[in-house]
């Protein structure tokens, strides 16, 4: 997640749910959760700055407890109709920190899928299958897993690039 923070905050706030509860009836109901973009208009003004233009002047007060609770680094203030959601600029130490957090995700994913494969090889095993199908049947097993992580993996290093590539800001130049 703190991967797609640093790429695109602005994507992030409209895959937010806003709790829609009547206003001082506890807390909400099943099915009394929307999606941002269906309650407001979602807009990035500046690499630094979004504003969220809600439907409806009830929508705001849940919309702006809601990009508060989700972010605490962002600066959100209500301007007239409009809620304005500040971002600070991204440094050169929270893209090494997305980076980081994608490799550990990389190094997590291959364990699972190494212990899922050895599962199944187990189940295959005990199956009681003659040799040969065995033999077919893991090998098709392993090249399966294989494109499986080698499909996942270069997405999500591809990812840790574009992390990485991102234009320095105002805070890299202050060093």
């Amino acid at each position: 997640m703190s991967a797609m923070k640093v790429l695109n905050m602005a994507k992030c706030l409209e895959l937010l749910e806003v709790d829609m509860s009547p206003a001082g009836r506890g807390p909400p109901a099943a099915g009394h959760k929307l999606l941002l973009t269906k309650i407001a208009q979602v807009v990035k003004v500046s690499p630094t700055t979004i504003e969220i233009v809600p439907n409806s002047n009830s929508f705001s007060t849940p919309i702006l407890q809601r990009v508060n609770r989700f972010d605490g680094t962002l600066q959100v203030s209500k301007e007239n109709n409009t809620i304005k959601v500040v971002m600070q600029p991204v440094t050169t130490a929270q893209r090494d920190k997305a980076v980081e957090d994608i490799k550990h995700q990389i190094s997590f994913f291959k364990n699972k899928v190494k212990q899922s494969r050895n599962n199944a090889g187990r189940v295959l095993q005990e199956c009681g299958l003659e040799e040969q199908a065995l033999a077919e049947l893991t090998q098709g097993l392993d090249a399966t897993m294989r494109s499986f992580v080698d499909e996942n993996c270069i997405e999500l290093e591809s990812l840790a690039e574009s992390v990485m590539t991102m234009g320095l800001d105002e805070s890299d130049n202050a060093v």
